[in-house]
């Protein structure tokens, strides 16, 4: 079977569970509280796999990619929030504005990204102010 891009291969129906939930279950003893400090890499490789996922099925998995995003936003090291901030922006630009206001995720995400804007460090300003005018409730 060919695929025509990591998508569409992560997210095959025809493997249960979909190779995108396997790796996010793989992954989930890494991405705990207690564990995802010792492990730096595994946000990155988060954010990798997760930008490969894309609209309709991202909205499938919402529930298992958002506790990673608050431990990452929260951190104190930069290149972590600012992993956190570009997966949030990569929500919002593959889930639809409807289905994150209807179960609140949207206040979730501006309420995680507020106290960013206060920062002075440049690189988390170029990522946070483009991610919250994404915000539905900013249009």
């Amino acid at each position: 079977m060919k695929y025509e891009d990591l998508h569409s291969l992560l997210c095959d129906d025809t493997f249960y569970p979909t190779i995108f939930k396997g790796i996010l279950k793989t992954m989930r003893p890494s991405l705990l509280k207690e564990t995802w400090m010792r492990n730096p890499s595994c946000c990155f490789v988060f954010f990798w796999i997760l930008s490969n996922v894309k609209h309709p099925h991202l909205v499938d998995y919402i529930q298992d990619i958002f506790p990673p995003l608050f431990m990452f936003t929260s951190y104190y090291a930069i290149p972590q929030k600012v992993i956190g901030i570009r997966c949030f922006d990569h929500i919002l630009d593959n889930i639809a504005p409807s289905l994150l206001k209807l179960d609140g995720k949207e206040d979730v995400i501006y309420h995680v990204l507020k106290p960013i804007i206060y920062s002075r460090e440049l690189p988390l300003i170029e990522v946070v102010f483009p991610c919250i005018l994404k915000l539905p409730m900013m249009r």
